[in-house]
């Protein structure tokens, strides 16, 4: 038998007659705090908080700390101690017909086996 399980988030001023749209995080004085808010209560916090205004006295000023921020994409061009990029390994490999995995460590063999051929 398959079982589901259905997750619906409530607004949390509304005590839970309305659907909320998005989960807020923020920190206040190093507190952290978040709550679900339904498009209304979303609105009326971003205007209290000055998020998106440009102007604002205080996040204009601010710069980010810690959160949620996006992490930049790594080039897949990792090098090692004596300066042979893993994808290099990897490539001499492939044409040495060694199999070798797409990511994750090169075996020490590889790297050994590679240096001895350069």
């Amino acid at each position: 038998m398959a079982q589901r399980t259905q997750v619906l988030l409530t607004c949390d001023v509304h005590n839970g007659d309305a659907e909320a749209v998005k989960t807020v995080v923020f920190t206040v004085e190093g507190q952290a705090f978040e709550c679900e808010l339904c498009e209304t209560h979303l609105a009326e916090f971003r205007e209290a908080m000055e998020i998106w205004s440009s102007h604002s006295r205080f996040v204009g000023r601010a710069r980010a700390s810690g959160g949620r921020a996006a992490r930049s994409a790594r080039s897949g061009r990792r090098r090692t101690s004596d300066g042979t990029s893993t994808a290099e390994v990897r490539e001499w490999a492939r044409a040495q017909g060694i199999p070798v995995n797409t990511r994750g460590r090169v075996p020490a063999e590889l790297h050994a086996a590679y240096e001895a051929a350069h």
